[in-house]
């Protein structure tokens, strides 16, 4: 019972132990880098790492070096500094609170690679000596060594092999020592489809500026060499214009800019004449514009050496159409020496202004239309209306005139109308006894008394027709006729007195 016990403590025993952390107390070196693509003047980083336990300092040296040179240490741990003496260098914890307990890195050395070194040699660099020590003990860690073979330089080959262009013909023919090139190529084509081959395979190459527009445009191949070097091959591209486009005509100038002074009157770009006045002390001018149209041909510039006195300078811009030319005169008046007396300056004679030429006499319609157009002031009427034309005041006054005719035409009509029924009525009826005859005086009645008037004797014989001059034809005593009305007859003071009874 007793030895069945005991084996189960000590299993108990081992299971602690085994699962209390392990502090690590084995201690070592190493020295790392980079092997590949190293070349004469290249430069490798190497880095120190150790591995212990509880480590605060840290002592080596460098040796075997070869085919390189040490430039320089920098501490890769925090709060531990590095010093190097020649070969030896030493790595430490300055602040006591950040010692190895593991592994970790120390430092880094940097190296470069000589420039002779040949392609092929091996470059290489050792630790030796290396000793850790924890705050009780120093303990040796062994060396450590780094090897790396020197690879072939970097290609310097930046040229091409082959340059053409599948939409057009490069001119002159290609070749690896021409640079320059040029192309026309119709308006259909907005880029060059170009084909290339580099001379070597690790160059690189790119192409810019094969966005063409209308005109001149430079498209630029540039081969990469692998150590970097570079060479252009430039292509002017030349693309047609469009058939159917219109140049433009604007010849004017956005701005005009003079080296000395102020133009007056300020710039507009339709104003073509200005003057600047210079003192005497100034000797040269230039003039310098700046098309509104970015496709004009040219502008043309100015300068001079000022005399005193007026100096006339022009600048002129040519529009897109290489017709159209805009030019602006700048009168650059340089001032006389001044010698104790104002100079006297005259203007120059202006130049006299035409006459102006006769207007033609009116018409005598046109002098009647001015006078018709002009305004009367009617009382009353104006107050709404203002004043009113004088052929507006004449239409109303002949209009007025109509309708008092109309209207007394009409009362003369209906007058002569009641006289003519009247008369008609009595021819029908026969004259009646007393009363008003037709003129409207009274007359008489017949004598009873007198004897009746014998009838004419029956006259057996076959009437014959009548004659126009027989009697009795004619008419009745008393009897109106056409010719003989009363109305025609009738004085002013009976017609009035009719239009006033009716």
């Amino acid at each position: 019972m007793k030895k069945l016990l005991s084996r189960l403590v000590a299993a108990c025993i081992l299971v602690i132990v085994l699962l209390l952390p392990a502090q690590a107390y084995a201690a070592g070196v190493s020295l790392s880098g980079g092997t590949g693509g190293l070349r004469p003047g290249s430069t490798v980083t190497l880095t120190l790492s150790v591995s212990g336990s509880n480590l605060v300092a840290i002592n080596g040296a460098f040796s075997g070096i070869q085919g390189m040179s040490l430039s320089g240490v920098t501490s890769a741990r925090s709060g531990w500094q590095v010093a190097v003496n020649g070969n030896n260098f030493t790595a430490y914890d300055s602040t006591m609170t950040n010692p190895v307990s593991s592994s970790a890195a120390i430092f880094t050395a940097t190296f470069k690679v000589n420039s002779n070194a040949a392609a092929g040699s091996t470059v290489s660099a050792d630790v030796t000596g290396v000793t850790a020590s924890d705050e009780t003990q120093t303990v040796s860690l062994g060396s450590t060594s780094w090897r790396a073979t020197v690879a072939a330089p970097l290609s310097a080959n930046n040229n091409l092999s082959s340059l053409s262009c599948s939409n057009s013909s490069l001119s002159p023919a290609f070749s690896a020592g021409t640079a320059y090139y040029s192309v026309t190529v119709p308006y259909s084509v907005t880029a060059l489809n170009l084909n290339y081959t580099k001379a070597d395979s690790t160059s690189s190459v790119t192409v810019s500026g094969n966005s063409l527009v209308v005109g001149s445009n430079t498209v630029t191949v540039t081969v990469t060499a692998q150590n970097g070097a570079k060479k252009s091959y430039y292509i002017t591209a030349t693309r047609q214009q469009d058939p159917d486009y219109k140049p433009s005509t604007n010849a004017l100038l956005q701005s005009l800019t003079p080296s000395s002074g102020t133009l007056s009157p300020a710039f507009d770009p339709d104003v073509t004449e200005y003057v600047i006045y210079l003192p005497y002390e100034i000797e040269d001018f230039s003039l310098s514009g700046v098309a509104q149209d970015g496709k004009a041909r040219s502008v043309t510039d100015a300068s001079a050496a000022l005399e005193e006195g007026d100096n006339e300078l022009p600048v002129t811009c040519t529009a897109e159409d290489a017709v159209t030319v805009q030019t602006y005169t700048v009168h650059i008046y340089r001032m006389p020496l001044y010698e104790g007396v104002l100079p006297e300056i005259i203007a120059p004679d202006a130049e006299p202004e035409p006459e102006p030429e006769p207007e033609p006499e009116p018409t005598l319609l046109e002098q009647s239309w001015a006078l018709a157009q002009t305004g009367v002031v009617v009382p009353f009427l104006s107050d709404y209306t203002g004043e009113l034309p004088l052929w507006s005041l004449a239409a109303a006054a002949l209009g007025l005139v109509i309708l008092l005719f109309y209207f007394l035409g009409t009362l003369v009509g209906k007058a002569v109308g009641r006289r003519k029924a009247l008369r008609r009525l009595q021819e029908a009826d026969g004259a009646p006894d007393g009363g008003e005859d037709l003129s409207g005086n009274e007359t008489e009645p017949a004598d009873e008394t007198a004897p009746p008037e014998p009838a004419p004797a029956e006259n057996t014989e076959p009437s014959s027709p009548a004659d126009p001059t027989d009697e009795a034809s004619s008419p009745a005593d008393g009897e109106p006729t056409e010719g003989n009305d009363p109305v025609d007859a009738m004085s002013l003071d009976d017609l009035l007195k009719d239009i006033r009874n009716m």
